[in-house]
């Protein structure tokens, strides 16, 4: 009596296992069948043009208050000229790049030729200014100061601080390459190697 109880237990385990597998086959087969539509809804947004170059061009949007800097690829129809108003065409979703860039753009619109919508001179300034457009020359250097100059070749002037802090370069007895060492190695410092020449840090200020 025992074993056909048992046989009978081991029998219906092996058909839930049957059926779950069947089960698991039929749903794994309807899974790649289904085809996932994904419908974009299509968004417009206002932009002026800051910068234009030969295969892109930086706009802005109208954002009154915090207005937004987006890239965008050359227009097939005609060349972009600061101050232009567009109207991009696109799915809705930006791009997070940087610049942020209008994803699926479908149409750009020529709305004016002179924008009404006035750019920032902080918009001016983070599209065309450049520090590695500023040279700085080093005429003499002492231990009291420092006389240097500064051409700066952006189209607008860059915004730095003119502070500036001399380091004393001490030789190091024991290094043998060539180059300085500044200050001394201890159990809580390492020595720091600098190249041997003059070095100033411009850092820009918002």
């Amino acid at each position: 009596m025992k074993k056909q109880v048992n046989n009978k237990l081991a029998a219906l385990i092996i058909f839930i296992l049957v059926v779950m597998i069947l089960v698991a086959i039929y749903y794994s087969k309807k899974q790649k069948n289904v085809i996932i539509n994904v419908d974009y809804e299509e968004a417009t947004t206002r932009v002026v043009v800051v910068k234009s170059e030969n295969d892109m061009a930086l706009v802005m949007d109208d954002d009154p208050e915090y207005p937004s800097v987006y890239r965008i690829g050359a227009s097939k129809d005609r060349e972009y000229k600061q101050g232009n108003e567009l109207l991009i065409h696109y799915n809705g979703y930006i791009m997070e790049s940087y610049p942020a860039q209008f994803s699926h753009i479908t149409e750009i619109e020529f709305i004016k030729e002179k924008s009404d919508i006035e750019i920032p001179e902080s918009i001016l300034k983070s599209c065309y200014n450049s520090e590695e457009n500023i040279r700085v020359t080093i005429h003499e250097i002492s231990d009291s100061g420092i006389a240097l100059s500064i051409v700066d070749a952006n189209k607008y002037p860059y915004n730095y601080p003119h502070n500036y802090k001399i380091n004393k370069k001490v030789k190091n007895k024991d290094y043998k390459e060539k180059g300085e060492i500044i200050g001394e190695n201890t159990k809580n410092t390492i020595a720091g190697y600098t190249r041997n020449r003059p070095r100033i840090c411009l850092g820009r200020s918002k």
